[in-house]
């Protein structure tokens, strides 16, 4: 049988090459689907670990000391968070450090459910609300929040890397995003949908975002025999 001609051959070379292009595009969006899968993963096995903390501590940890220091920022005279938000105490924790993108939690708590020596009533409330802003914009608030984590997402906007590093926000329009990431107060987070679309109420949106809901960690204080 006669050989393929070089012609031939660059046909060939052409249409493998197309076809191998189709299936690199879906196979990016599957890895960029198990990451998130992981990373919500992660979050959910966090918020555990927080209220796990909690049930044996008596109280939830203090944002980390730095980038490199994952212990809790505490005053040991006082039993007051040094600071109320921050980064996740992946040390104090025992939990892995950075999310599914290399990069680190950002973590708020409220001080009336961190204070070591004044702990919690079954009364406390928390002072974080979450705001869930649906596919139409508009939103509905999660109020008396003790704890949130929050993990910036594959565009990392105001995200730190390992290396101590923060991510520039180059978007005008991530609104949303720019609450969770550059919001001192700590207070206040968005949330919802995976959106690409800088058109949309808020702007695009990747955060990932978990709460502990009070009503869930004061039962199971009580049942941990750290209320009464």
């Amino acid at each position: 049988m006669p050989g393929f001609t070089l012609v031939e051959m660059a046909i060939t070379l052409v249409i493998v090459g197309l076809l191998l292009g189709c299936m690199v595009l879906p196979l990016l969006t599957l890895q960029e689907q198990a990451v998130f899968s992981e990373t919500r993963q992660k979050l959910a096995e966090i918020r555990e670990v927080m209220v796990g903390y909690g049930m044996s501590h008596g109280y939830l940890p203090c944002p980390a000391i730095s980038l490199s220091d994952g212990a809790e920022d505490r005053n040991s005279s006082t039993g007051i968070c040094n600071k109320r938000v921050g980064f996740l105490p992946w040390a104090e924790l025992g939990f892995q450090k950075l999310d599914g993108w290399g990069h680190l939690y950002r973590y708020s708590v409220s001080s009336n459910f961190s204070n070591s020596t004044t702990k919690i009533l079954l009364t406390s409330n928390g002072d974080i609300t979450v705001i869930a802003r649906d596919v139409n914009g508009a939103t509905s608030n999660i109020s008396n929040i003790p704890a949130v984590i929050v993990s910036h997402g594959k565009s990392a906007a105001w995200a730190f890397q390992d290396d101590g590093s923060q991510i520039a926000d180059t978007s005008a329009t991530n609104i949303d995003e720019d609450i969770n990431g550059n919001n001192a107060a700590g207070t206040t987070f968005y949330t919802k949908d995976i959106t690409k679309n800088t058109t949309s109420t808020g702007g695009e949106f990747d955060d990932l975002v978990v709460w502990i809901p009070s009503s869930l960690y004061i039962n199971r204080m009580v049942s941990a025999g750290q209320l009464p």
